[in-house]
C-alpha cells in the first residue's frame, strides 16, 4: 500500500527534485509502468510544481495531455485508470468544464 502525499505548503526545489526521484525510482522497478504512465504522473508533478499544492492537485484533461503529448483521449484515460488501479495515483474527476479534477499522487 502506497501513502499520499500530504504537503500541502511550498516546498523547496530541493524537496521537489526528491520527491520526484523517489517516484520516479519506485515507477521505474514496476514491470507494469511504462512510458506514458510516467509521461502522465510527470505532468502532473509539474502542475503540482507550478500550483504549490502537492496535498490534492487540480489537473484538467486538456492539460495534462499536453504537458505529457498524448493525442488520443482514449489513451489518457486507459492509463490514467492503469495508474489509479495501481495505486499511484488517486483520482476524483470533476465533471465541470471549469472546474479540475482532483489528483492525489501516492507513494
Amino acid at each position: 500500500m502506497r501513502l499520499c502525499l500530504i504537503k500541502n505548503v511550498r516546498m523547496k526545489s530541493e524537496e521537489n527534485a526528491g520527491l520526484l526521484a523517489r517516484y520516479i525510482e519506485l515507477m521505474s522497478g514496476d514491470p507494469k509502468i511504462k512510458a506514458i504512465h510516467m509521461a502522465i504522473i510527470m505532468a502532473i508533478f509539474h502542475i503540482a510544481i507550478e500550483t504549490s499544492c502537492f496535498r490534492t492537485v487540480q489537473i484538467s484533461r486538456r492539460q495534462v495531455m499536453g504537458i505529457s503529448h498524448i493525442k488520443s483521449i482514449a489513451t489518457y484515460h486507459r492509463y490514467l485508470k492503469e495508474l489509479v488501479l495501481t495505486g499511484y495515483l488517486k483520482y476524483e474527476p470533476s465533471y465541470h468544464p471549469k472546474i479540475g479534477s482532483k489528483a492525489v499522487l501516492c507513494l
